[in-house]
């Protein structure tokens, strides 16, 4: 050991002083001990065999009227014509109904199996049931943009029962887009019949005994 190295030590020893009482055994030296690693919360939803992906929302009974700007209060972009379609979505769920949501990636699917009949079809062989209309505005609130790609989707589109447009009927859905910005967006679209959109998951309920609070 060189005399740097000791002198050092004696420094950190706290010099003459803090040497005196490390050799009368007042002082001891204990190993550095990393700072614990605190363990990674677990994600908010499970994915199935399947790869489909699994959470629950609780319905607040907001009024329809409500949803837009409250979601535009949480920074998510609701244009004018969604918050009418809002409108006439019909009565909100009861409060605190709990619904189990599984999202069928699309990606897994062809254009032709992404028809909105379809895809119902699809969900009814496997017990599945319609959304509310209001789920996709409990997922909008609930999930941001970055968990929604996290999920490996870029947008969940609820599959509950049309809602009258002006001209058309028309779906809500959510959108989190990978590829313009960050912002996370809260649109609807046409139950087009060329097929829904690709890159996107596809929501229904599995039923369960959920209970009123």
């Amino acid at each position: 050991m060189d005399w740097g190295t000791m002198e050092a030590v004696v420094n950190r020893l706290g010099g003459e002083e803090g040497v005196a009482r490390f050799l009368r055994g007042e002082v001891c030296v204990v190993p550095k001990v990393s700072d614990p690693v605190a363990p990674s919360e677990p994600l908010p939803w499970t994915v199935d065999e399947e790869g489909n992906t699994h959470f629950a929302v609780t319905s607040n009974g907001m009024h329809p009227a409500k949803w837009g700007p409250y979601l535009r209060q949480l920074g998510i972009d609701v244009p004018d014509e969604v918050c009418n379609l809002l409108l006439r979505g019909g009565d909100p769920s009861l409060t605190g109904v709990v619904f189990n949501v599984v999202v069928v990636p699309g990606g897994k699917l062809s254009q032709r199996d992404r028809l909105a009949w379809k895809l119902r079809e699809r969900a009814a062989l496997k017990g599945w049931g319609i959304p509310a209309w209001d789920v996709a505005c409990l997922i909008s609130e609930r999930y941001s943009t970055e968990q929604i790609k996290q999920m490996g989707i870029k947008f969940i589109a609820t599959m509950h029962a049309p809602i009258n447009g002006v001209i058309r009927r028309e779906e809500l859905h959510l959108f989190a887009s990978h590829t313009t910005d960050a912002k996370q967006r809260f649109s609807s679209i046409l139950d087009v019949m060329d097929g829904l959109p690709n890159g996107g998951g596809f929501a229904f309920i599995v039923p369960s005994s959920s209970n009123l609070k």
